[in-house]
């Protein structure tokens, strides 16, 4: 956490009431006019009076519970930005055991570590970067989280260092490079996961590991041993991260979790598995007026557990290639988003043109050679209404258009 000013401020220093109060008070004021005026404290720079509105600006939809406290120091905004919110923070403490020692070996600001304290026994708060490490040992303090020890320094030299067997080792690698790109490999990671696998092996008994959504789920099966778990966690149906938990001593079928967080207490989960999911066979069908059109929720989308989707609900698919799928009657559970059909055309330009020219409606592309923007401006739909339009194929490979009203 650094300040461009010369004398650096004490984090104490930032919990005096008139700074707080100030805070507060321009908490929703423009930070670019606050950087450029004459300094207004004496101990903290304008500049850090703005980082810290600016963070509590993005903590008060990510960290909600911290928001509220004034006692809680911001670190920098890439740090801000790369860290888990409160809810995802909150969920993965289902992948510990009450009284365990865990290690965050990426630790940073430590959204992470505060969860984990709340079930562990005992955190290792490991950073590398000196002036975070402090930041967070200043916050957790406020917080009184005694039972996470902060230790600035590399995971491998922590573990080297480390005589005892963990429990769990969490860890939320880099997935920039040196320009700042972003990577999807584990080789390109930093820590990097593979290099380190038996020091892993050897210190822990399980690693728990957040990556980007973007990473293929097979590959990191295939690339890593002992994966007894992914969970494909999305957050109000927008995938957020990927939880690898690899186990030591699992041998077998890793299982894909698909997990929609509603909010602190409502989840929906679908589970499956990649050799069932290969074994299945599609059960395709024609969608027909009256019947229920079902989209998926985002992370079985990520997943691709398509066909033990449909086996487990009983769903016809439109086309092996199209994620849409139909049922008789609206499913019980929020398993993605549920509509009506009330009208199916096939897709005939001049014809479609003539009955939704000019008209409002939510368009869709499923497994359809035009994109989203291309249907409209071709058909001069505009955004809106409570119509919504699937542009898809079905399983003759007939290119149709599904009208329907969401349920």
């Amino acid at each position: 956490m650094k300040f461009q000013n010369k004398a650096m401020p004490k984090f104490e220093d930032f919990l005096a009431e008139t700074i707080q109060d100030f805070i507060a008070e321009h908490y929703n004021t423009s930070i670019e006019a606050l950087v450029f005026k004459k300094q207004i404290f004496n101990k903290i720079s304008n500049q850090a009076l703005a980082q810290q509105i600016k963070a509590k600006q993005k903590a008060r939809l990510k960290l909600p519970n911290l928001f509220k406290r004034r006692d809680i120091i911001y670190p920098q905004d890439l740090n801000l930005q790369q860290t888990s919110s409160e809810l995802t923070a909150q969920y993965k403490t289902k992948f510990i055991e009450n009284a365990s020692i865990i290690a965050d070996l990426t630790a940073g600001f430590g959204i992470d570590s505060m969860a984990f304290a709340k079930k562990a026994k005992q955190v290792y708060h490991i950073e590398q970067n000196k002036d975070l490490s402090e930041l967070a040992t200043f916050n957790f303090k406020q917080l009184q989280l005694n039972n996470i020890s902060a230790i600035n320094t590399t995971d491998v030299q922590f573990l080297n260092s480390f005589e005892a067997k963990l429990d769990l080792l969490y860890i939320d690698p880099s997935r920039r490079d040196q320009t700042l790109q972003k990577v999807f490999l584990l080789e390109d990671c930093s820590p990097n996961i593979l290099k380190n696998w038996t020091l892993y092996a050897e210190k822990s008994k399980q690693v728990l590991l957040k990556l980007s959504p973007l990473f293929d789920l097979k590959k990191l099966i295939s690339d890593l041993d002992h994966v007894k778990q992914i969970d494909v966690l999305s957050v109000k149906n927008e995938v957020k991260e990927l939880l690898v938990l690899i186990d030591f001593k699992f041998s077998g079928e890793s299982n894909i979790k698909c997990v929609n967080l509603l909010n602190e207490t409502e989840e929906v989960v679908f589970d499956f598995n990649f050799k069932k999911e290969t074994d299945l066979s599609a059960r395709l069908g024609q969608p027909k007026v009256g019947e229920i059109l079902i989209e998926p929720m985002a992370s079985v989308l990520k997943a691709g557990g398509f066909k033990s989707f449909a086996d487990y609900y009983h769903l016809n698919k439109l086309h092996i290639n199209t994620h849409l799928y139909t049922s008789t009657k609206p499913l019980s559970v929020a398993i993605g988003r549920q509509f009506n059909i009330t009208k199916i055309e096939a897709y005939k330009p001049k014809s479609l043109k003539k009955l939704y020219r000019n008209k409002k409606a939510n368009v869709s592309s499923r497994n359809f050679p035009l994109s989203v923007n291309d249907i409209k401006n071709k058909l001069n739909i505009s955004d809106g209404g409570e119509t919504y339009l699937f542009f898809t194929t079905n399983y003759k490979n007939q290119r149709i258009v599904i009208e329907a009203n969401k349920l």
